[in-house]
């Protein structure tokens, strides 16, 4: 593997070099080596796409190899990378995967059991599709929500619990954000995610490791996402085939008869 990381980085831009080079700009403000258009985060994801070319660019990878390139040198970010993604995040940004979609659904239940008040205000008075909490948080890890001393104590649990952690903290911050949910009968989607994206300092606890004990003893049962996630794929698989055959009877009556 000697020398693949300055191989994959000689062949220049990929697709997404554009979007990488506006968010890499946008991500790190207090970091101007970060933010350079020629700068490590471009350098490493164009790499990285050349390497796993079915991954579908998010702005979660820059603002997740930003955050490893403030903890290491480039290279080695680039491997902790590459081992996070394989390990556990690749199915976020796979080319018709529904990790994602199975995920949101899965921690919609999760706040149905926690809290089903809660629930109620937030998927269906609101009408909040669950994947709009969900990605953002789980495709990025946390950065930009949680400030670092906190966010750094969650990717160390993350990186030995992997996925079922992700679920443990949303829901620790969707509980500590009830107030301000129910709060007002007039709030809005909108609303709510700009709060839970940006949560003001007095949500979270005032130390990073009572925050991730409280992550720990939040009422998350495992045992039942681990079930529920195969019917819930399943039924997203029925529901995206269903679609598909609407989409090409659709255009099958589109098309206009030859004339004889």
């Amino acid at each position: 593997m000697d020398g693949l990381y300055s191989q994959l980085c000689s062949r220049g831009k990929v697709a997404a070099s554009n979007d990488i080079e506006r968010d890499a700009d946008r991500s790190f403000p207090a970091h101007p080596h970060l933010r350079d258009p020629k700068g490590p985060i471009v350098t490493l994801l164009q790499a990285y796409l050349r390497m796993v070319p079915d991954i579908a660019y998010e702005q979660g990878l820059a603002a997740m190899v930003g955050t490893i390139l403030l903890q290491s040198p480039e290279e080695d970010a680039f491997w902790t990378f590459l081992a996070l993604m394989d390990n556990h995040l690749r199915g976020y940004f796979a080319v018709n995967s529904n990790q994602m979609a199975v995920d949101a659904k899965l921690l919609q239940k999760a706040v149905e059991t926690a809290d089903s008040a809660l629930a109620k205000k937030l998927f269906t008075e609101l009408r909040m599709d669950p994947v709009e909490i969900a990605r953002p948080w789980f495709a990025a890890l946390f950065v930009n929500t949680l400030p670092n001393r906190y966010l750094y104590r969650v990717w160390d649990v993350f990186i030995c619990d992997g996925a079922s952690w992700l679920f443990r903290v949303a829901l620790t911050l969707l509980l500590a954000s009830k107030a301000y949910i129910m709060s007002s009968p007039t709030i809005s989607a909108s609303d709510v995610l700009d709060y839970l994206f940006r949560p003001p300092s007095q949500v979270l606890p005032g130390d990073a490791d009572t925050f991730v004990a409280a992550c720990f003893a939040v009422k998350l049962k495992e045992d039942e996402l681990r079930k529920l996630r195969p019917k819930i794929e399943s039924s997203l698989k029925q529901q995206t085939g269903s679609t598909s055959r609407l989409i090409q009877i659709k255009d099958l009556r589109s098309i206009t008869p030859l004339s004889s």
